[in-house]
C-alpha cells in the first residue's frame, strides 16, 4: 500500500467580518516524513467555535506566542 501525497486542511484565505466565505476547504500536500515522524488516517475532524471566529475578527491580536522559545519576544517593564 502506497502512502497518501494529498490532504484536506481548512485555510483562512481572507478575514470577513459577516460570513465564513473566508475559510476554504481545500487539499494540501503530506509533507515528507523524517524518521521520527507517522502518518496517522483520520476519519473526521471538526471545527471548533474558535477556528470560524478567527477569520472574522481584523482585531484578533496576532503577537508572538511566550511558548516560542526560540526567538521569544523582549521582556517589557
Amino acid at each position: 500500500m502506497s502512502l497518501p501525497t494529498i490532504q484536506k486542511q481548512w485555510k483562512i484565505q481572507k478575514i470577513t467580518n459577516d460570513s465564513f466565505d473566508g475559510l476554504v476547504y481545500e487539499d494540501a500536500p503530506i509533507p515528507k516524513l523524517g524518521d521520527t515522524d507517522v502518518l496517522v488516517k483520520m476519519q473526521g475532524a471538526s471545527l471548533n467555535y474558535r477556528d470560524l471566529i478567527i477569520p472574522q475578527v481584523p482585531f484578533f491580536p496576532r503577537t508572538p506566542s511566550r511558548r516560542n522559545l526560540a526567538n521569544p519576544p523582549p521582556l517589557t517593564q
